[in-house]
């Protein structure tokens, strides 16, 4: 009897177990299609707004409310602002899709770290000027220093960055600061600005997928995907990221890399 017992109290165990597992894959799938839908309507918000821009511009044009050179150069570097905004989370959304379905392959090759930053600046530094940002690079680097990268992946990381120091500015203008130093084994890459800042409380949710702050409550765009794909590129590159900032004076992000000859 009290083995017949038994082998039934087993047997409502592991249905119990079953039935709990199951419960809990149907939580985490609901839990998931919740967030992607999240995604996709923060997506349709952030895809329409520089679309609604650009067609008001558009419009303008057509309709010759530019009606002079000044006003018709000022219209479409807005357009052009906004298409490379548009860009940008496209490009971030194609990408994540190849992440999340492993899917993300890199074509890895020897860097020379200091050319490929100044490249970089020199190449953006028009561009971030029309959004609002002064960015500059200080290189404390002496030699011919090496990591191993993609590149057009590494130079994803840095317009996701700044993108973000741009979206936090406090008023019509930041300051973004590239500061590249080594030592003998690491290559550090910070990249700061005078933003809004982060909250204390947020800080530690910043990588997390699809995670979005309290600056989305304030009206300011974001899916939630850039830092996480920041996050993963750096660490795919065998790096690491942290981020520190002080709410109300701006934010810092410290990426390390491996020497070329360490790897």
């Amino acid at each position: 009897m009290l083995d017949h017992l038994i082998s039934v109290l087993l047997a409502i165990g592991f249905l119990a177990v079953i039935v709990i597992t199951i419960l809990h894959g149907n939580a985490v799938r609901a839990e998931n299609e919740k967030r992607e839908r999240q995604l996709l309507l923060a997506l349709a918000h952030d895809i329409r707004t520089p679309l609604t821009v650009i067609r008001g511009y558009a419009e303008g044009l057509y309709d010759g409310v530019a009606d002079t050179e000044e006003k018709k150069t000022a219209y479409l570097l807005r357009i052009k602002q906004k298409t490379i905004e548009m860009d940008g989370l496209l490009s971030d959304l194609m990408l994540y899709a190849k992440a999340t379905s492993d899917c993300l392959i890199y074509d890895m090759r020897d860097v020379r770290i200091s050319e490929e930053l100044l490249a970089y600046v020199s190449d953006v530094r028009e561009d971030m000027a029309l959004r609002g940002a002064e960015i500059s690079l200080s290189d404390e680097i002496d030699g011919d220093i090496r990591i191993k990268a993609d590149t057009e992946q590494f130079k994803r990381v840095l317009d996701n960055l700044l993108s973000n120091s741009v979206k936090y500015k406090k008023g019509q203008t930041v300051r973004v600061e590239l500061l590249l130093s080594a030592t003998d084994s690491e290559v550090r890459l910070t990249v700061s600005d005078d933003g809004k800042g982060i909250r204390a409380e947020e800080l530690p949710h910043i990588f997390d997928n699809l995670y979005r702050g309290s600056g989305a409550e304030g009206g300011i765009s974001g899916s939630g995907i850039g830092l996480w794909l920041v996050h993963r590129i750096v660490t795919d590159h065998g790096g690491s990221i942290v981020a520190r900032s002080e709410y109300g004076e701006g934010t810092s992000f410290d990426m390390i890399f491996s020497r070329k000859e360490d790897i």
